[in-house]
């Protein structure tokens, strides 16, 4: 009876210690499939941002060519290219993260199968930059929304009704305050797109180290 016993205890361990490695197997397959689609996610990222980056990175050139078009004397008969340069320049496209797997780890408990904490803490970490350029954004963009910042400082309706072939429209010869405020404003802008570069920059390179990070822990290799 005593043995009966002992091989239906031995029995029921081997059954356990097989469900226990079968979890675990599933779990680590789960990480792994979590793990390759965050390193997809954020290689999307890479790319969108480097993008972006040259986007940015025109637009200073574009202002850097404002400041000389209003450092010229044409700027008091002709503003229409001043204008142009203003417009073209003065505004950003976003970048926007492909969150979807962290998203979905962060909703459903995911985390708990990235069993690796050099994993975890990397992810989170990249996670808090992109949080951060998504603040500096918002700031930005309630800037923008000022209507003395984007378009008072030009005669919008003259401009807008103005031809190539029309007289040049001299704007700012009886106030030179608009110019002023054009040359402030020029400058303003340019120091919030150095910003958004530098911000847009750590997220870019975070998103580098963090998938090698990952690659190596792993032991996957790169595309």
């Amino acid at each position: 009876a005593l043995g009966e016993i002992f091989l239906v205890v031995l029995v029921i361990l081997i059954a356990l210690q097989i469900n226990n490695w079968n979890n675990n197997k599933n779990n680590q397959q789960k990480e792994l499939i979590y793990i390759t689609s965050i390193i997809e996610d954020i290689e999307s990222d890479i790319a969108k941002s480097k993008i972006i980056l040259d986007q940015l990175n025109i637009s200073i050139k574009g202002l850097d060519s404002l400041l000389i078009e209003l450092s010229s004397e044409r700027i008091y008969t002709n503003s229409n290219k001043a204008y142009s340069l203003w417009m073209n320049y003065i505004g950003f496209t976003e970048f926007i993260s492909n969150d979807r797997t962290l998203q979905l780890l962060k909703h459903s408990s995911g985390f708990e199968f990235i069993t690796r904490k050099e994993a975890s803490d990397v992810i989170l970490e990249y996670n808090q930059n992109v949080e951060s350029y998504y603040f500096q954004t918002e700031l930005i963009s309630d800037f923008l929304s000022n209507p003395q910042f984007f378009h008072k400082v030009f005669d919008v309706i003259s401009l807008e009704k103005a031809t190539h072939e029309s007289t040049p429209i001299p704007l700012f010869v009886e106030d030179h305050t608009l110019l002023n405020q054009l040359y402030g404003n020029r400058k303003v802008w340019k120091i919030g797109l150095t910003g958004l570069i530098s911000d847009l920059e750590i997220v870019h390179e975070s998103g580098k180290r963090t998938t090698n990070m990952l690659r190596e822990v792993y032991n996957l290799e790169s595309d």
